[in-house]
């Protein structure tokens, strides 16, 4: 059995997935998650499938084994910590990414990248958490690099070589009653920065990236409690956009939470005037529109989308004039 998705997939649940597949005895069982999509793939996730192929059905070389972890509640620091032993053996290890979240609904959590230190017993993440009422998950993504480049050429968007392999540890997941007994300290605290990129699109996902008329920047972290906009706050974004361009800045409302309100999206667009200078743009709740209205606070925001356009037909698509914009920080102000 091997399960490769996107870990807000709204089709197959993650945590269903695993509960799901912890009923199976006696299988050989992988898994491969893309951090912050919805039902779609990346290469490294997609090529599993192929070589889970060939090594059942042609006897091929084996895919390492599913990365051994374990989390505990409290470290010797009392923070949460992920520990995580990759195979090595199979396959060389590039990289180990870790990611948690005190989110109970998979579909639209925020999953949080932790910082990642490898020590004799494994790589090793604390889970900085700030407070005992939300339950706790994490996982790890672990990149094997591949001993030659596979292609999925025969796929659109995948032309390009293939050279590592994505292989996902077990998800591990306490409940709040769990966290709060085992009284782990709190270590994180809000942040008005949603994004000063110093880890590039690490907290994002792009759709249609290379393509400047049609790409698409998410992001789910100002969903999280840590990020979430202040009362009476506006949105700053700053960017740099060498020529006029108009630009659609989308607010997705109650994503997939309909026990807690209607799903809405707003919208608001702006033509930027090019200039090599960074320049910064001021938002306020009333910019932001829909049929329905504006929102009326930041609180049920799910979603921040930063998109060359958004919901005109295929055929109103101004074309982009000169290279994508290049976005430096975006924070509550």
């Amino acid at each position: 059995m091997l399960h490769r998705s996107a870990t807000n997939d709204f089709h197959g649940w993650m945590d269903d997935v695993y509960r799901t597949n912890a009923l199976i005895p006696n299988q050989p069982t992988r898994y491969s998650w893309v951090p912050h999509m919805n039902h779609r793939l990346t290469p490294e996730v997609a090529i599993t499938m192929p070589l889970w192929f060939d090594q059942h059905l042609k006897g091929g070389a084996a895919l390492p084994e599913t990365p051994q972890s374990e989390l505990r509640l409290k470290s010797s620091d009392d923070v949460p910590m992920l520990n995580v032993r990759p195979d090595a053996k199979t396959l060389p290890v590039d990289r180990v990414e870790i990611y948690y979240s005190t989110d109970p609904d998979p579909r639209a959590r925020f999953w949080r990248s932790a910082e990642v230190v490898k020590e004799a017993e494994g790589s090793i993440a604390r889970l900085p958490i700030h407070t005992h009422d939300l339950p706790l998950f994490a996982f790890a993504n672990v990149y094997h690099t591949l001993p030659k480049r596979e292609s999925l050429a025969q796929i659109p968007g995948y032309g390009t070589p293939i050279t590592e392999l994505c292989l996902s540890s077990l998800l591990h997941s306490q409940t709040a009653d769990e966290v709060k007994q085992a009284n782990p300290k709190f270590t994180a605290k809000p942040s008005t920065i949603i994004d000063d990129f110093g880890h590039g699109m690490r907290d994002w996902y792009v759709l249609n990236a290379g393509n400047a008329t049609h790409q698409q920047l998410w992001t789910r972290k100002v969903t999280d409690p840590l990020w979430r906009g202040p009362e009476g706050s506006k949105l700053h974004i700053t960017l740099k956009l060498p020529q006029t361009n108009r630009l659609s800045i989308v607010l997705q409302q109650n994503e997939w939470r309909s026990y807690r309100g209607p799903r809405r999206t707003f919208v608001c667009q702006r033509e930027i005037q090019g200039t090599d200078a960074p320049q910064t743009l001021t938002l306020a709740l009333s910019d932001f529109t829909s049929a329905e209205g504006s929102p009326t606070n930041w609180s049920e925001i799910d979603q921040l989308g930063l998109c060359a356009n958004h919901g005109l037909p295929a055929n109103e698509v101004p074309l982009w004039k000169g290279p994508a914009p290049e976005f430096m920080r975006v924070a509550w102000e």
